[in-house]
């Protein structure tokens, strides 16, 4: 399981949104990737020529796995 605060999902929504995965252009998907790993958690997110990757420090099981921007909002 993948655990993070609050604090960073509020962070990283903020993040998203300046760079504009809040309103995709049509026909774009908003997909956010998490990729876990021992020497920590990836999280990245692409649109036609916009890239974002932050990083959360920490040992995490091995995992991947992606959800829509919108899913971050229940956080």
């Amino acid at each position: 399981m993948i655990t993070i605060t609050r604090l960073f999902v509020r962070q990283l929504r903020s993040v998203l949104r300046r760079a504009g995965f809040a309103r995709p252009p049509r026909g774009q998907s908003n997909a956010i990737t998490f990729i876990a790993a021992p020497d920590g958690l990836k999280i990245r997110a692409a649109l036609l020529n916009i890239a974002v990757e932050c990083t959360h420090p920490g040992p995490y099981t091995p995992h991947q796995f992606a959800v829509p921007y919108g899913f971050l909002a229940c956080c």
